[in-house]
């Protein structure tokens, strides 16, 4: 063999590895593509201002949670979970993230929640996914209807593995596509759905409309239920609720029992916007009591520790009290022994929070 065949042999040997070399890493770097396509995304950075439907001003501290999100093996997993309240301006904002999801999971982009912490409304912002709002009426009835509060919103990204949950409420869900600026408007609770006239924007208008029409059904729910104590609600009627910018609210509705003969049950509440309102407004409700006379009013206390008023007559029964902020006055027509156990069983529902009476 010459000594020139013999010099090419490690040349082509080294142009080989060479080719074998780039060819590795083009598989490895083929490999990596392959990952990071299907199993690694990139939340950007996103800005959201918030905004009160009603008077388009910014609202400052609101709670603001961002999840990431990916669905797999049946169920959704936040990847990312960041909660932030507004600033001033009703801004804020979150930075990008990257993330790499699992096998056999899918990616299902970004959910926003905003909801008012004084509404008693905002949820934990951690690994579950969603709005859980199956105490939402319970919540609604501690919550002021007077435009200074706001419904929440779950904001989901419009696409094919976002589906709507059935929440319970229309309009608490919205689908969306996100964008690097988000603006998004939140419904005041009002007293009345007429309010919403207001707004301009008709779909906002329109949202407003249901979410309070449906607020208004569940606090008259949770004030004075359909069934209570045997007996059905008839018609409920509302007075002084606020529409001439009163936050003080009057209910009223008769229950009636399916006994020969019936037996007829009115009860009257009404709800301040805090606890020394109703205090102070407590003499009111003797308004309500025809030939009102204060010598004729006694102590109870049907269940212990928890003091009422009450007036016995030969004609009628009467009990009111204090719960909270809000004031109750259940009269009976044709008083009977169950007076004491139905006003006990309300006591349940509204627990008295008087101090010690004063004849």
């Amino acid at each position: 063999m010459s000594t020139a065949a013999q010099s090419l042999r490690p040349r082509k040997t080294r142009r080989w590895l060479k080719w074998i070399g780039l060819a590795l890493f083009c598989f490895a770097f083929a490999l990596a593509g392959l990952y990071v396509y299907l199993f690694v995304r990139i939340a950007p950075a996103m800005s959201v201002e918030v905004v009160d439907a009603l008077t388009d001003k910014p609202l400052p501290n609101m709670d603001v949670c961002l999840q990431v999100v990916a669905s797999g093996m049946g169920h959704k997993q936040a990847l990312r979970s960041e909660l932030l309240r507004t600033d001033t301006k009703g801004e804020v904002f979150f930075g990008s993230s990257i993330h790499d999801l699992a096998v056999l999971q899918t990616w299902d982009g970004y959910s926003l929640h905003l909801s008012d912490p004084k509404s008693d409304f905002s949820p934990p912002c951690g690994p579950l996914v969603g709005f859980e709002l199956s105490h939402f009426s319970d919540r609604l009835g501690d919550s002021r209807a007077d435009g200074t509060q706001y419904f929440p919103v779950e904001l989901t990204e419009r696409s094919a593995n976002s589906k709507q949950r059935d929440l319970g409420w229309t309009r608490i869900q919205r689908s969306t596509t996100f964008k690097r600026r988000m603006r998004v408007e939140l419904i005041p609770i009002l007293p009345t759905p007429g309010g919403c006239k207001q707004i301009v924007d008709t779909r906002s208008a329109e949202e407003c409309r249901q979410l309070n029409t449906e607020a208004v059904a569940a606090l008259q729910q949770e004030l004075l239920p359909m069934y209570f104590g045997g007996m059905n609600r008839t018609e409920l009627l509302a007075s002084d609720d606020g529409s001439n910018g009163s936050s003080r609210r009057g209910y009223a509705t008769v229950y009636v029992s399916q006994s020969v003969p019936p037996m007829y049950v009115p009860v009257l509440i009404e709800q301040f916007p805090d606890d020394r309102s109703a205090i102070e407004h407590f003499d009111d409700i003797s308004r309500a009591i025809p030939d009102y006379d204060p010598r004729t009013v006694s102590e109870d206390e049907p269940i212990p520790g928890q003091k009422i008023k009450r007036i016995v007559t030969p004609a009628n029964s009467r009990a009111f009290w204090i719960s909270g902020r809000r004031l109750i006055l259940i009269t009976f027509i044709r008083p009977s022994v169950l007076d004491r156990s139905i006003i006990a069983e309300w006591l349940v529902r509204d627990p008295s929070t008087m101090n010690s009476p004063t004849s």
